[in-house]
């Protein structure tokens, strides 16, 4: 596949903006007019998805029990290994309910666990796309979750093998979607959902205090991994980027990991060594901008364009995209965004602090953070 040209990166950029500013247009409006570039156009939206996690959300990773719509050869019976994966198939203790998504490395589905009646979310790794590294990764994901036990981190209840396929059996979310999804479906931010919001941002923080208490920094902290059950709190998923600090990681000193839109800079830059809990603060900054601000502080055509503005540009200030945005919400998304660590929030408690702060001043109780419309 040939790289597009720098007119079509340059037309894709124009029709993100119009996007991020609210405008109508589709994929479908933009290869007509442009038909002489349709397949580097099309090529830089696939890019585009696979950035922002959008592809994740299609395909509800999700641990949310909501099963997905699949098509073609996704809504058959799958095949892992020996391991037909279908409704009714047993896998150990586990009884398979319902597909919940599928990625490049795993599927995940919903399973009855044996002889509790314990409805789980099941994550099993595709023995054809396996390599010691995404097993790693998915024995990092056990470790670090069960290392941590609080009220806002999906548990990992079980990690084993069933016929050469690794698992993991995590928490059901049951009834919720991420905030992803929860953003998609709402309408521009404002004062009607600024102090639930607040309230939701204040528990992910107080979840990654308790993971970095241990010692671990999740490294992958965006919508698409904070999930929002149905009893409207907030639980942070999906630890497989999670590094135990003072451990050593799977590639030597640089690694870059994570999605590159939430990235810290230190991150962005592939250096692990300097990659710790305030990096998971950045990323936390980057969702609670694109929360209140309703757009990411970054964007681009490409990977690259995105990383090159994170490591070479200051956010834009977020009140010149909104104009009432409170100040409270101004100062902590600007001060997690700082370029230094040093200059950032020095812990994810003082961010739950600031956001439980302005979330009382409007008189919201803790527990009402469901992301709605302005209604």
């Amino acid at each position: 596949m040939t790289r597009p040209d720098t007119h079509a990166e340059a037309v894709f950029a124009e029709f993100l903006a119009r996007r991020e500013a609210g405008g109508p247009e589709e994929l479908d409006t933009l290869l007509k007019r442009h038909p002489g570039q349709a397949e580097e156009l099309r090529t830089l939206f696939n890019g585009w998805l696979r950035l922002t996690g959008d592809i994740e959300r299609a395909l509800a990773v999700t641990m949310t029990g909501h099963p997905v719509s699949v098509t073609g050869a996704a809504a058959r019976p799958v095949q892992l290994g020996s391991l037909e994966l279908r409704a009714g198939a047993v896998l150990g203790p586990y009884t398979l309910v319902a597909p919940l998504g599928a990625g490049g490395q795993a599927v995940v589905w919903e399973a009855r666990e044996e002889p509790t009646g314990r409805s789980v979310a099941l994550k099993l790794l595709r023995p054809d796309r396996a390599t010691l590294r995404s097993v790693r990764r998915l024995a990092r994901e056990a470790s670090a979750a069960q290392s941590i036990r609080h009220p806002g981190i999906v548990s990992v209840l079980d990690a084993g093998e069933h016929e050469g396929v690794p698992y993991i059996s995590a928490e059901l979310v049951a009834g919720g979607a991420t905030l992803a999804d929860l953003l998609l479906r709402r309408g521009p931010p404002g004062p009607a959902t600024d102090a639930r919001d607040a309230v939701l941002l204040a528990e992910v923080a107080e979840a990654l205090s308790a993971a970095h208490a241990v010692n671990v920094v999740h490294r992958d902290i965006k919508p698409g991994n904070i999930l929002v059950g149905a009893d409207g709190r907030a639980r942070v998923a999906d630890f497989g980027l999670a590094r135990l600090l003072g451990q050593e990681t799977l590639t030597g000193h640089t690694e870059q990991v994570g999605t590159c839109a939430y990235m810290s800079p230190e991150q962005a830059q592939g250096g692990i060594d300097r990659v710790d809990h305030r990096s998971d603060l950045f990323s936390l900054g980057t969702v609670a901008y694109e929360v209140f601000v309703g757009r990411r502080p970054w964007a681009g055509a490409t990977p690259r364009a995105v990383i090159g503005r994170i490591l070479g540009e200051s956010a834009p200030d977020p009140r010149a995209l909104r104009a009432d945005l409170p100040d409270a919400l101004a100062t902590l998304i600007t001060r997690a965004l700082a370029r230094r660590r040093r200059d950032r929030w020095q812990a994810a408690d003082e961010m739950a602090s600031v956001l439980r702060g302005f979330a009382g001043g409007a008189g919201v109780p803790g527990g009402a953070g469901v992301p709605g419309g302005n209604d």
